[in-house]
């Protein structure tokens, strides 16, 4: 999330996608049969996304604008 963030100006709908992803990664493990799916991971993903957003926000632009 941090280096998208960095990327483009428009954070929010990569947060929000990340964030889709990372739940939707854990359905599918559930459905495989061979791997579980853990409530406390989609909560953990969804923490990493939140903590590159919050950082991106808070911190300079590391990159050039494009």
């Amino acid at each position: 999330m941090f280096w998208f963030s960095q990327l483009y100006a428009t954070r929010i709908f990569y947060a929000i996608g990340f964030t889709a992803m990372g739940i939707a990664l854990e359905l599918a493990q559930g459905w495989l049969g061979t791997r579980q799916y853990d409530l406390l991971d989609m909560l953990a993903n969804t923490a990493g996304v939140l903590a590159g957003w919050l950082a991106a926000r808070l911190l300079p632009r590391l990159l050039p604008p494009p």
